[in-house]
């Protein structure tokens, strides 16, 4: 038996239609090598001319192919930072290709990242997958960060009401996901009124309400001295004196800058907390796509 399978394989390989198989097999390999070179050296301008070149070609080339081209140029793309030419190609990658699960999901990743949160859902929610534990899972959690973005606190609860994974990374994940969401809840906004009227009261006060002390402190050392020079000028001559109006002039500057500044660090210290919480919660979403489709 086993010489005979021997004897078949070699017929086969000298058959006609065996050999210009793996001649194609040859090309279609050397055409992706180039590829890969091209962008592997940042040629990036002849990588975008090769790679149209080779999906354009209705011939030469099958569909499983153009798709393989595809997730290569979309994933060279995607690493750069070039997102509407890699959402251009994953989002044409047919649905029997082996290229569609990551295809999909780096798609809405990349939508993710540009705040674009409603389309992300949507391609998120058209996926077609099968009955596999990770895959179900995924989805639930890609989208559960999706309305955690989206502050939409209802429809994040009850897809975590249901999660459930056998995967270390996703469950690890969805764990911080769940401390993301304990902080968006409770983060508190300061208010710009209050941060302003403390340092009006004592320069650099607001500073210190909205989570800055230091900035506070420099802001009370610069403002209070020029006060007390100001007055003693005053004191010294009055309206007559030069140096009360000098340093006058200064005080009121920097006193209005201050509450100035402190309103504005209220707003600034709760956007600045938000904007991290926003990152780590996609840089989150990432994660487990990558690992899993590297």
């Amino acid at each position: 038996m086993k010489y005979t399978i021997i004897l078949i394989l070699g017929l086969l390989v000298h058959h006609p239609f065996v050999v210009k198989a793996q001649e194609d097999t040859v090309r279609v390999s050397n055409e992706l090598d180039f590829l890969f070179y091209l962008l592997e050296h940042k040629q990036f301008d002849d990588a975008d001319l090769y790679g149209n070149k080779l999906l354009a070609d209705s011939v030469r080339f099958t569909s499983e192919f153009k798709d393989s081209v595809r997730f290569i140029c979309a994933s060279a793309w995607d690493k750069y930072k070039k997102h509407e030419k890699a959402l251009a190609l994953y989002d044409r990658i047919h649905d029997n290709s082996v290229f569609y699960y990551p295809a999909s999901y780096r798609s809405a990743l990349i939508e993710i990242e540009r705040k674009n949160y409603s389309t992300g859902r949507e391609k998120l929610e058209n996926i077609y997958y099968d009955d596999k534990d990770y895959f179900t899972a995924l989805k639930k959690f890609e989208l559960s960060g999706i309305y955690l973005l989206m502050r939409d606190y209802t429809a994040f609860d009850s897809i975590q009401t249901g999660f459930q994974s056998s995967d270390s990374l996703l469950v690890a994940e969805n764990n911080y996901m769940l401390e993301c969401s304990s902080l968006l809840r409770n983060q508190k906004k300061k208010s710009g009124l209050l941060a302003g009227g403390l340092s009006a009261v004592i320069p650099g006060l607001g500073k210190v309400y909205t989570g800055k002390p230091w900035e506070g402190l420099a802001s009370f050392i610069k403002t209070v001295p020029l006060a007390a020079i100001t007055y003693e000028n005053y004191r010294a001559d009055g309206f007559k004196s030069p140096q009360f109006y000098i340093f006058g002039s200064l005080f009121a500057l920097f006193y209005v800058g201050n509450i100035w500044g402190s309103s504005i660090s209220a707003k600034i210290e709760y956007q600045e907390t938000s904007d991290e919480i926003i990152h780590n919660i996609v840089v989150g979403l990432r994660i487990p796509v990558d690992k899993y489709f590297r």
